[in-house]
């Protein structure tokens, strides 16, 4: 072997574990950040941990993934849970979710401001131009859609988030949760 090709191979020996190195760091500054803040950090959850949600996205597929679970409780004490979520099946679904424990369980409602989420069998509820609501009962969907409520998910889709939120159960589950730390934080406590 000549001495340019063994220079090349340390100079890419060396990039290769900078590179893990860095990643590794960055991992762990990410799990510090989330536990400052009182949160629990799993990375590889087992997916009994999300059995309790049922409604789309849940329930669809056959082979169904959760990674990187983040659980706690927001500056007023309620629990959440954000995860990735994935599925296989059509139509396919991978993204970060998180779920707020609601009070009590409700009956299912899924309300976004683009198309319905994938999976939602339910029909529409005309309520308000800005939103897409589908719930069973058109009553319930007009009565948990107040003109508080409304506003309220107006103002959390005005940050630059897509508003897809549902109710499944007693959970408040939102498509699209943030990774970073800060921005999950404000994210779950406009919630």
């Amino acid at each position: 072997m000549s001495s340019t090709v063994v220079i090349v191979l340390i100079v890419v020996a060396v990039l290769v574990l900078a590179l893990i190195t860095f990643l590794i760091i960055r991992r762990q500054r990410y799990v510090r950040a989330l536990r400052v803040r009182g949160w629990t950090f799993e990375s590889r959850p087992a997916l009994e941990s999300v059995l309790g949600h049922h409604a789309p996205p849940f329930g669809l597929g056959f082979v169904r993934k959760v990674d990187d679970a983040i659980s706690g409780r927001t500056t007023t004490g309620v629990p959440f849970r954000v995860f990735e979520y994935e599925h296989d099946g059509e139509p396919q679904f991978d993204d970060r979710v998180a779920s707020v424990q609601l009070g009590l369980p409700l009956p299912d409602l899924f309300v976004s401001t683009d198309q319905a989420r994938e999976g939602v069998q339910l029909p529409a509820v005309e309520i308000d131009p800005r939103f897409q609501v589908r719930a069973a009962d058109p009553g319930y969907g007009r009565a948990a859609m107040s003109d508080t409520v409304l506003d309220a998910m107006a103002t959390f889709g005005q940050a630059g988030r897509a508003v897809d939120l549902s109710i499944d159960g007693q959970q408040l589950v939102a498509v699209g949760a943030p990774k970073n730390p800060e921005e999950l934080q404000t994210y779950l406590e406009q919630l």
